[in-house]
């Protein structure tokens, strides 16, 4: 193994405190010595990159070269992060900033898969080019997972009157089309996402789904993983009569909380899938 290489990924995290107003964010590097390979007495160097601000997290691919690195800064006090940062796109080998966004942690999630970067910023997924920073796709869908040997994504398609459906999409990665559609439950989310083949999916998502990657086809078995608890409406409603015998204004609440994850992990082997979940009443 090259020990220089393992020094470039310790010291990937550290934060500099200096700030450039240039287009490309500066990164500053130096080359320097770190210990000593005491078999063949050799020195063992290095490379400490300098980000501008603290590194919330990175990905690096080694066939290009390149690192993606999201900065995202503290309070003035210290104890809070902020809501805003930087996506920093950098190439090692040339050692250069090549692009950068703002993104805004709140909202936005970021995935990456090799050559290709998805944002999920509220109701829509934005697939980037990861050389060029450059817009490929957008489609009203956010994207829950992404086979990267497929460039296949799938997610819930999103509609403006109602917003997120019950319609799950496979996405073509390569230029934002949808491939399939399947009509799959996420009122409680998904407790589980396990690979079967190289083709298939199990997905626990109010029951256990298998799923195609390619043309979203499989079977479905459908089991109660969450319930709508409304405790907390009733307490509240008994506090709003009580109110209103006073008053004569009644306040009352209808709706529900949703109680998820009563499920155990999946367990999957050559003939049999093992799954627990809680008795619910």
């Amino acid at each position: 193994m090259n020990l220089n290489k393992i020094w470039i990924f310790l010291l990937l995290f550290t934060v500099g405190t200096g700030y450039s107003q240039k287009k490309a964010t500066e990164v500053i590097t130096n080359e320097r010595t770190f210990g000593k390979n005491t078999i063949n007495n050799s020195e063992i160097k290095g490379i400490d990159y300098i980000f501008p601000d603290r590194i919330h997290g990175t990905y690096y691919d080694s066939y290009s070269g390149l690192l993606t690195a999201q900065l995202r800064g503290l309070s003035k006090n210290g104890k809070w992060m902020d809501n805003t940062g930087k996506v920093v796109q950098y190439d090692l080998k040339n050692k250069k900033s090549l692009w950068d966004k703002k993104i805004v942690y709140t909202t936005t999630s970021l995935q990456q898969f090799r050559n290709t970067i998805i944002y999920s910023i509220a109701n829509k997924s934005i697939c980037v080019d990861a050389t060029s920073g450059e817009e490929i796709w957008k489609v009203k869908n956010n994207i829950y997972y992404v086979d990267a040997n497929k460039k296949i994504g799938i997610g819930y398609k999103f509609k403006t009157s109602t917003g997120y459906t019950n319609l799950l999409e496979g996405i073509d990665l390569s230029n934002g089309n949808v491939i399939w559609q399947r009509e799959l439950n996420r009122e409680y989310g998904w407790n589980d996402i396990v690979s079967l083949t190289d083709s298939t999916l199990l997905v626990v998502a109010s029951g256990l789904h298998k799923i195609n990657l390619n043309t979203g086809k499989g079977w479905d078995h459908t089991m109660k993983t969450g319930k709508k608890d409304y405790k907390g409406n009733i307490a509240a409603n008994a506090i709003g009569v009580a109110a209103g015998l006073l008053t004569g204004t009644f306040l009352m609440s209808t709706g529900h909380n949703l109680v998820r994850d009563l499920v155990s992990n999946t367990i999957v082997d050559s003939n049999f899938i093992y799954f627990l979940l809680k008795n619910i009443l």
